[in-house]
């Protein structure tokens, strides 16, 4: 970077930036209003870093950071020319933890430069919002960057000065002038007493100082050589200025004079003379400085300064002058001002020159076309001051800036903005201005006409008052929006017209800022939506209708209970058609009388009867013509509801048959308590709600003739297989009532053991066929008086097979086959036919076993007796675990015992 040692300068920026530059830095704040903002120097060009001297978090002074040097950063210094991002600038530097930190998406970095054009440091503004106005915020930078070039100079100088170390106590207490004897290398070997020290070192402390120690480096040298030079000879006298430490470590400007004297036995040393002169020193430079400041001000100043004496000639101007008007300076002084003024501004010239001349310190400002020396007429803006009286001056000053750009500008805005105007008015959409207090500054004529109402009402009138609705909480939110600056770029609001009617409209908005960046305004394009959201919500109507009635199909088609179905179209109805109550009535055809299937919506549905004659209903004119009719209070056909009218509350309905193949099978009914005025989908949907009620009228009334028909063949089945039952206990006579016996037994421990439903009908189908397979066993076996030889026994036992052969192709039976298949299986796996063990043997058929053999032993038989039940029940308990399931044969003597079997 500069010369400047910006180390030196990081070593006192506390003190520094807690003044001026701080001031400084919360005035651009006032105006640019940034997030962050600080002012900061590099300290040396090795440095990766920037160390603030003033830094700001939402105007308020926060301790000094060292800033990473990003590429931003680096470019400003190289190039020395600011640098911006609107926004978005976090995705451009992600590892800068400040960016990242402070949420900042604008920035923007400006470089101070010295006199010579070299970088003294940066002002850099950070927001947290995208910046709308660039080079205002540069033009906020640039009038205050002289005052913080002469800043940082200073601070250039200040760190010259000190702040390192220790200063030295005044040598002398009472005198400006301290007195010392030093030897040859510079050590203190006596002080003069005195009541005003400059050092700060006391006279005791100063014996055994060796002043080089306090000397500043960069004047080190110097002292050493005049040290050097006045040694040589006794009497040898040197004057110096040189920057002196004192003990708080700021560095004070001395000046003195050092003698020879180490032959004077009284001395044997040199004698040092000095004073402080750091307050002259400080004020001669600020004065050169100041003289400096004001004359490169003037010479690189892009206003122009003139001097005009009181005979109206030219005395003065400043160099920016050849910049405006391309005139060499001293061209102008030789030329008549007047000549340069533009025909038709001489008038208003010379009157503003008249008022100027009359009174002394008058200013006045003007705007004027002078010729340039190219011959084009430039517009300048200018403001003169007479201080003809002031002795330093004696001359009218005249201060001026080319603004033709500006002039042309303007035109050209004029120009834009009354072809913006005449195409806001030409176009079919809603145009609008606001203030920032939402005002109504412009409003076109098809927005006027779209409100029936005229300008004269409207301009300066609130937006938010004259066409929103008062309670909407998007008035408070969208006018807070603009006051900050931050509205929706789009969004949609109902729009009161001066009849009260509502118009939608989608408007797209921009806020308008000032040159400063302050939010003027906002500017607003709309276009009336209403007919597009009318026909969107008539389409939603119709989606939700089409949904209501396949929710009723897919009731329809999932339950054969009416009642549910017509629980859901009455839910759908008050859903879907905006109706107080409604009720579905069914027709009776026989003896001519509806009654009440469902309902909702009824205050007092108790106090009105459910079932009623044709004659008695409003409804039976939609029977007997079968179409939909309407009726009211005013018509007072209630005689039968408890006049239902006047009970509920209700104003008019609608009632419609449900019709399916030329049937009528009742009503449906809608009451409302206000006038029902419904379109044409409206009607159509009605009745395509009565026509789903009827289907499903139809569907139940199916359902009840499917029912009776299967109950009547399921009757006939269990009939034939009873009948099969009775043949073969006439076949094999020793057996007779023992499978109804068993039938009925199985069927009352099957329901202790928590069997129901189909189970328990199949397991009585069961045991009823237990032995159906016998039917294919020779009577000459199954009848034989005598015991059986083992080529008998094993034909005997093939009747399972058989029976699972003979019922499992009919399917009605197949779920009754486990114990006709099973009911000789053996819980340890010595049964047959198929030798299965333990929980392999369905349940149907373990519980039979027990109960098929508790009865076998309980009957008499040609070749035994009877037994006795504790005989049969410590059979049953021998074989369990062999023959029967331990768990069945538990619960089965259980209930033995409990006499309940």
């Amino acid at each position: 970077m500069a010369k400047i040692n910006f180390r030196r300068i990081a070593g006192i920026s506390n003190v520094l930036s807690s003044t001026r530059l701080d001031r400084i830095l919360l005035s651009f704040y006032r105006t640019a209003k940034p997030d962050y903002c600080f002012i900061g120097v590099q300290l040396n060009e090795a440095e990766n870093h920037l160390y603030t001297l003033s830094l700001l978090e939402h105007g308020k002074r926060i301790q000094n950071i060292y800033y990473p040097l990003n590429d931003a950063f680096r470019a400003i210094i190289k190039h020395k020319k600011p640098r911006f991002y609107k926004k978005n600038v976090q995705r451009y530097y992600p590892a800068d933890i400040y960016l990242q930190h402070w949420g900042i998406k604008g920035f923007i970095g400006y470089p101070i430069l010295d006199n010579e054009k070299k970088p003294l440091g940066i002002i850099a503004a950070f927001y947290q919002k995208p910046i709308m106005d660039h080079q205002a915020l540069i033009s906020q930078i640039e009038k205050r960057q002289a005052v913080i070039i002469k800043e940082l100079e200073k601070t250039y100088q200040s760190s010259y000065l000190g702040y390192r170390e220790k200063r030295f106590e005044y040598l002398l207490r009472n005198s400006r002038d301290i007195i010392l004897i030093i030897d040859k290398m510079g050590k203190v070997l006596y002080r003069a007493p005195s009541n005003y020290t400059v050092l700060g070192i006391s006279d005791k402390d100063a014996l055994g100082v060796n002043i080089m120690r306090i000397i500043h480096p960069d004047d080190l040298p110097e002292v050493q050589k005049m040290l050097i030079a006045v040694r040589r000879k006794p009497g040898l006298t040197a004057d110096f200025q040189v920057r002196a430490r004192h003990v708080n470590g700021e560095y004070k400007w001395i000046e003195g004079v050092v003698t020879n004297h180490t032959e004077e036995p009284s001395i044997k040393g040199l004698i040092v003379n000095y004073h402080d002169i750091t307050e002259k020193k400080t004020a001669d430079e600020e004065i050169a400085s100041n003289e400096r400041r004001f004359r490169t001000l003037i010479d690189k100043s892009h206003d122009c300064i003139a001097l005009i004496d009181a005979k109206n000639q030219f005395q003065y101007f400043s160099p920016s002058v050849t910049k405006i008007l391309g005139y060499q300076v001293k061209e102008l002084l030789e030329t008549d001002p007047i000549t340069l003024v533009h025909p038709e501004d001489l008038v208003e010239m010379q009157r503003a020159g008249e008022e100027l001349y009359r009174a002394p310190n008058k200013a006045i400002d003007f705007q004027v076309r002078i010729k340039s020396k190219d011959g084009n007429w430039k517009w300048i803006e200018a403001i003169g001051t007479n201080l003809l009286d002031n002795l330093d001056i004696k001359a009218v000053v005249i201060n001026f800036k080319d603004i033709s750009v500006r002039k042309y500008t303007e035109d050209k805005l004029r120009v834009t903005e009354r072809s913006f105007k005449e195409f806001l008015e030409s176009v079919n959409l809603a145009a609008i201005i606001l203030d920032p207090d939402g005002r109504v500054e412009f409003i076109n004529d098809y927005l006027l006409k779209l409100v029936n109402l005229s300008r004269i009402e409207v301009v300066g009138d609130s937006f938010f008052t004259r066409f929103l609705k008062h309670d909407d909480p998007f008035i408070t939110a969208f006018h807070q929006g603009i006051l900050n600056g931050d509205i929706p770029h789009q969004f949609e609001a109902s729009l009161l017209t001066n009849s009260g009617e509502e118009k939608s409209i989608v408007w797209n908005s921009t806020v308008l800022r000032s040159v400063s960046g302050e939010v003027a305004g906002i500017a607003c394009i709309g276009e009336d939506v209403t007919a597009i959201r009318k026909n969107e919500e008539r389409a939603q109507i119709q989606i939700e209708r089409v949904s209501a009635l396949h929710s009723i199909d897919v009731v329809i088609s999932s339950s054969f209970d009416s009642r549910i179905v017509f629980s859901v179209i009455v839910d759908q109805i008050m859903k879907q058609m905006g109706v107080d109550a409604v009720r579905i009535l069914l027709f009776n055809p026989l003896d001519k009388r509806l009654s009440c299937v469902a309902e909702q919506g009824f205050q007092h549905p108790e106090q009105k009867p459910t079932e009623f004659s044709l004659s008695e209903s409003h409804s039976a004119k939609a029977i007997l013509e079968r179409q939909t009719i309407s009726f009211s209070n005013s018509e007072n056909a209630e005689p039968i509801d408890g006049n239902i009218f006047e009970m509920e509350g209700f104003i008019s309905g609608y009632s419609t048959p449900m019709i399916i193949k030329g049937q009528v099978k009742g009503v449906v009914e809608v009451y409302n308590r206000a006038l029902l005025e419904p379109d044409a989908g409206w009607m159509e949907f009605f009745e395509t709600l009565a026509g789903q009620a009827a289907i499903a009228i139809e569907n139940d009334e199916m359902f009840d003739r499917l029912e009776r028909a299967l109950a009547d063949l399921t009757a006939a089945y269990d009939s034939t297989l009873e009948g099969w039952v009775k043949a073969l206990d006439l076949r094999d006579k020793e057996t007779i009532g023992h499978t109804q016996r068993v039938a009925m037994m199985v069927v009352r421990f099957a329901l202790e053991l928590g069997v129901s439903g189909d189970d328990l009908v199949n397991i009585r189908r069961g045991a009823l066929l237990h032995d159906i397979g016998k039917m294919g066993i020779p009577d000459g076996i199954l009848n034989k008086a005598g015991p059986l030889t083992d080529d008998e026994r094993l034909i005997i036992q093939r009747h399972p097979q058989y029976a699972y052969e003979l019922l499992q192709p009919i399917q009605y039976l197949r779920p009754a086959l486990d114990i006709p298949y099973g009911h000789h299986e053996r819980w340890d796996g010595t049964g047959y036919p198929r030798g299965l063990k333990g929980e392999e043997i369905p349940l149907a058929a373990r519980i039979f076993s027990v109960v098929d053999v508790w009865d076998a032993l309980g009957s008499t038989r040609p070749y035994r007796e009877k037994w006795d039940q504790d005989k049969m029940v410590s059979y049953l308990k021998e074989q369990s675990g062999k023959r029967f399931d331990p768990s069945i044969v538990k619960v089965f003597i259980d209930l033995v015992e409990r006499k309940l079997i």
